[in-house]
C-alpha cells in the first residue's frame, strides 16, 4: 500500500477550495450547483447550511489533515492497519472537537462581552455540556466503531492510504452529523444562550 503519492496532495487541495469558495462567495458556489440549488430553494436550507459550513467547516479541515498526517506516520513506523485506523480517530477527534470548543468558547465570551459580563469556569462548563449534549450519541458510535473500520478497511480496499483514509474519514462522516446536526439543532438556543 502506498503512503503518500503528490497527486494525493490534490484531494486536499480540492476540498479546501470548495470550502474556501463557499464560504468567500456567500453561497453563490452553492448557486451554481443547480440540482443541490432547487433542493435547497425548496426546503429553505440555505441559511442553515452556511450556518453549519460556518460551525463544522474549519474544524473538518483541521480534522482531515489530522486525520491524513496520524494516518501516514503511524502506519510508516508500526505498519500495522489496527494502529493506524485507533490512531487517525483519535488524531481527528482531537483536532475536530478542541477546534470547535475554541470556536465556542470565543463565541460566548463575545456574548458575554455584549452584555457586560465575563467568561468564568461556570461558562467554561456549560460550553462542554453544549458539545456533549450536541455530539455525544454519535461519538460514541464513531469513535468506538464507524470511524476505525472504515479507515481499517477502505485502504486495503483502496490499495492506497491517503485515499482510503480520506473516504474513510467522509463516510464516516455521513452517519456522523446526522444525529449531530440534529443535537445541535435541537439544543443551541437552551444550551448555547449565554447572555
Amino acid at each position: 500500500m502506498s503512503i503518500l503519492k503528490v497527486k494525493d496532495l490534490n484531494v486536499f487541495h480540492f476540498f479546501i477550495d470548495i470550502y474556501l469558495k463557499f464560504i468567500n462567495s456567500d453561497l453563490a458556489f452553492i448557486n451554481s450547483i443547480q440540482p443541490f440549488n432547487t433542493f435547497v430553494k425548496k426546503n429553505g436550507m440555505k441559511t442553515k447550511l452556511f450556518e453549519w459550513l460556518k460551525r463544522y467547516g474549519l474544524a473538518e479541515i483541521l480534522s482531515l489533515f489530522s486525520t491524513v498526517l496520524a494516518s501516514w506516520i503511524t502506519f510508516e513506523y508500526t505498519q500495522s492497519q489496527f494502529k493506524m485506523a485507533v490512531v487517525a480517530t483519535w488524531a481527528g477527534n482531537i483536532s475536530y472537537f478542541g477546534t470547535i470548543l475554541i470556536q465556542d468558547i470565543f463565541e460566548a465570551k463575545a456574548q458575554l462581552k455584549s452584555v457586560g459580563r465575563q467568561y468564568t469556569t461556570e461558562t467554561f462548563y456549560k460550553n462542554v455540556r453544549a458539545l456533549f449534549v450536541e455530539f455525544g450519541i454519535a461519538e460514541v458510535f464513531d469513535t468506538f466503531l464507524i470511524r476505525p473500520t472504515l479507515l481499517y478497511y477502505f485502504p486495503l480496499w483502496l490499495e492506497n492510504l491517503s485515499l482510503g483514509v480520506v473516504v474513510a474519514k467522509f463516510t464516516a462522516d455521513i452517519t456522523f452529523y446526522v444525529p449531530a446536526i440534529i443535537s445541535y439543532e435541537l439544543s443551541k438556543k437552551k444550551l448555547r444562550n449565554f447572555e
